[in-house]
């Protein structure tokens, strides 16, 4: 039997409200409108194939196949990526060795599958919207009439169209096998799932120079008295003129500062690949008739490791050099300006469903019970060969450590350096960071201080040691009853035991209350109604 299906669909989507604005700009004078109703709609064609076979093999066995491919295409007016398309093709293989044989193995069936699926970018990356940079130009105090004067030099930016942008996408891989031994329905399943170019987005900072007129520079520059004292300021050299209201003083132009600076812009790109495995387990025992009883087993295991090794720029929270002027050094540093880069982390869990039909009074209980038998994370900071990325300090306020035996389940604070480091007046010369650093401790104790404000570190001793989370469970319970043939009421109870036992962490030794944690749901309950037409 050979069964083909094939299809599209066209969607559009937009938003025709306002957006956000707020009613009263006196509360937010530097506030920009963003209106919705202004912005392109999104179009999604797509077109699909399948093909579904099945045919027998010799007397008892069986192929099942089923393969096909989407293709997306996303089409936003004005944008600077165009129109975006992508394929996701699948494929799902099943052969049954056996069914329903009288033996010990009635079924037997293999599992395997194959799939690549595509993420495109979403509209605030097809179609960005703009952010502002206000930095103080002009602030000359309070007036005699109590009015407070600002100005602003403005940088509008938006984020910056990167043609080397990929599509993420995921392959899928998936192999299982189904089985009824003895009378258990049993279903083992394994996958592998592997995403390539996730997406991320990474600060571009670009070097300017604004104009900056303080209250000294107008009591220095200024013999206008306050009160006959009106300003202006020059929307394109930045230059503050005041003139006297009376008229008996000419027009006198006012001293500034220039402060070298940047303005910080957003660049969507693409991150290093991130790898999930796991395998996921049913048991659906025979049901117990004396009881009317049924119990099912299943449970998972599973695995995340993600380690980005993609270049990325920050200032960190440093706003001044040690000369007082505006910070002037960008750092370059792998996957994130952190001390982490990635994580690892592995999980099992268990549950237990026994449900009861009693077919007299139509009424169905059930109880479930939820556990985690396992569960382990990591934060991580090293590069995909194994290096470590962090160095082991001895006290949090030290700057230079050793990377001697790795920087795990060391109770230290670990220090990240930035790979490279850029100056204000030669962005493009991106500098060895880890030479310079050490070389400045001795010659240029200015520029260290400097870049000492590029250097990351944990927060904590324990930040980078194993954490363990000692088993833990909560219980669910059910009662439906039935109400004819056209109805049936639920009532409902999720953690019913109310668990307030306690958990250890491994990573800081400390034990915690699964009470209002997240660990586990939160004690609730409830009722519904279904209704059959």
């Amino acid at each position: 039997m050979n069964t083909i299906l094939f299809g599209s669909e066209l969607s559009a989507s937009g938003n025709k409200g306002r957006g956000i604005y707020y009613d009263d700009m006196r509360v937010a004078p530097t506030w920009r409108e963003y209106r919705y109703d202004k912005l392109p709609f999104m179009n999604n064609v797509s077109f699909f194939f399948e093909d579904k076979f099945s045919m027998p093999v010799g007397r008892y066995s069986s192929l099942h196949m089923r393969a096909g491919v989407r293709s997306d295409i996303t089409m936003i007016k004005d944008s600077e990526y165009g129109t975006m398309v992508n394929l996701s093709p699948r494929i799902n293989v099943k052969y049954n060795f056996w069914t329903n044989k009288k033996h010990a193995v009635s079924d037997i069936s293999l599992l395997a599958g194959w799939g690549k699926s595509v993420k495109q970018p979403s509209f605030s990356v097809l179609y960005p919207a703009p952010t502002y940079s206000d930095k103080l130009a002009f602030a000359p105090g309070t007036s005699p009439d109590g009015k407070t004067i600002y100005a602003y030099y403005t940088q509008p930016t938006t984020p910056k169209y990167n043609p080397e942008l990929k599509c993420q996408y995921t392959l899928q891989n998936e192999l299982g096998l189904e089985a009824t031994i003895l009378g258990t329905r049993i279903s083992l399943t394994a996958f592998r799932n592997k995403t390539f170019n996730p997406y991320m987005s990474r600060n571009i900072y670009t070097p300017y120079t604004y104009k900056l007129t303080s209250q000294s520079d107008i009591e220095s520059g200024c013999t206008i008295p306050m009160e006959n004292r009106q300003y202006t300021i020059d929307r394109y050299t930045g230059i503050v003129t005041v003139s006297d209201l009376t008229g008996r003083i000419a027009n006198q132009v006012i001293g500034y500062k220039e402060r070298n600076t940047y303005v910080s812009q957003i660049e969507y790109t693409n991150g290093s690949p991130v790898e999930r495995r796991g395998m996921d387990l049913i048991m659906d025992f025979p049901q117990i008739r004396s009881l009317r009883t049924s119990i099912r087993l299943d449970g998972n295991y599973y695995w995340y490791k993600g380690l980005n090794e993609t270049l990325v720029a920050s200032m960190g929270q440093a706003s001044a050099s040690m000369d007082g002027t505006p910070y002037k050094y960008v750092g370059y540093y792998t996957g994130t300006s952190t001390a982490s880069n990635g994580s690892l982390s592995r999980q099992i869990n268990g549950n237990l469903t026994i449900s009861t039909h009693i077919p007299k009074i139509r009424m169905i209980f059930s109880l479930r019970l939820e556990t985690s038998l396992y569960n382990y994370e990591q934060n991580l900071s090293e590069y995909a060969d194994g290096r470590a990325r962090g160095y082991l300090l001895e006290a949090a306020g030290d700057f230079h450590g050793t990377q001697q035996g790795g920087i795990y389940n060391k109770d230290s604070y670990v220090a990240v350096y930035p790979e490279y480091y850029t100056e204000w007046d030669n962005p493009e010369e991106k500098i060895p960071f880890l030479d310079k650093f050490l070389w400045a401790r001795e010659n240029d104790r200015e520029l260290y201080q400097d870049l000492c404000k590029l250097v990351v570190k944990s927060n904590t001793t324990y930040f980078f040691n194993e954490n363990r989370i000692s088993a833990y469970y909560a219980a669910n319970f059910n009662v439906t009853k039935e109400l004819g043939k056209w109805a049936s009421i639920t009532i409902y109870a999720r953690n019913f035991l109310y668990q307030m036992g306690k958990v250890k962490s491994t990573q800081t030794g400390l034990e915690s209350s699964l009470f209002d944690s997240n660990f586990i749901p939160k004690f609730y309950y409830g009722m519904s109604v279904r209704i059959k037409l």
